[in-house]
């Protein structure tokens, strides 16, 4: 991470999903969240492809 050491991963996760949410001021159920599924990293790994999106709203799993 480029933040030395200020931002932990879990810091990090929370400024690119719930904490975003706060700031743009949406409200969801996260029983209806889509669930993203990475190979090779996770969301911050330039490396990492999505592989899998679970939609519980959709009815629908997309694999790639």
């Amino acid at each position: 991470m480029e933040s030395s050491g200020r931002v932990n991963k879990r810091q990090a996760y929370a400024l690119a999903s719930t904490n975003l949410d706060k700031l743009l001021g949406i409200k969801h159920d996260h029983e209806d969240s889509d669930l993203v599924a990475f190979e090779g990293g996770s969301l911050f790994d330039l490396s990492s492809k999505v592989t899998a999106i679970a939609s519980p709203q959709r009815g629908l799993v997309d694999l790639f």
